[in-house]
């Protein structure tokens, strides 16, 4: 998973910019759209998939820890969702994938979810970031020891 983490960056990043248009649903937004969304989502993924894979290598055996393994696929899921019903204007009318792909009455509904998904991706976005940072903040320096209790804090003639 972690080899993933950049390239999904990289990708959800253009879904969310102009995904919509696999449905023809991209119009108007789609510049606001990727400066504003897709350019600062991408960004904190891809910075969170760097520290993903360097935590992954420094553990032994090799292996991103639990927390990362399940925020960054969570991440990914919520932008997925958050491009398919992230509105936009086609023609002078709201469009989204959600509404191309079932009726344009939904366009509120629609709306309503981007809004929710993309307060959760900036989220999950940030906190996958933020947790790699601070997990690497915190051991940084201790040589070649895995992540764990500091040696003086080791149980005398336990593992560690």
């Amino acid at each position: 998973m972690p080899v993933l983490g950049v390239p999904a960056a990289l990708l959800l990043g253009a879904w969310v910019a102009v995904g919509r248009g696999l449905a023809g649903a991209a119009g108007d937004l789609v510049p606001l759209c990727t400066l504003t969304l897709a350019l600062p989502l991408t960004a904190l993924l891809v910075v969170a998939g760097v520290l993903l894979r360097r935590d992954a290598r420094a553990h032994v055996p090799r292996g991103a820890s639990l927390r990362s393994s399940l925020t960054m696929p969570a991440a990914w899921a919520v932008l997925l969702g958050f491009g398919a019903v992230l509105p936009d204007r086609v023609d002078g009318a709201g469009v989204s994938v959600l509404t191309r792909a079932t009726d344009p009455v939904h366009l509120g509904l629609s709306a309503g979810f981007a809004n929710i998904l993309g307060i959760l991706s900036f989220v999950l976005a940030t906190g996958s970031a933020g947790s790699r940072s601070a997990r690497t903040r915190s051991w940084t320096g201790r040589g070649s020891d895995p992540p764990g209790p500091p040696r003086d804090l080791a149980v005398p003639g336990g593992p560690g």
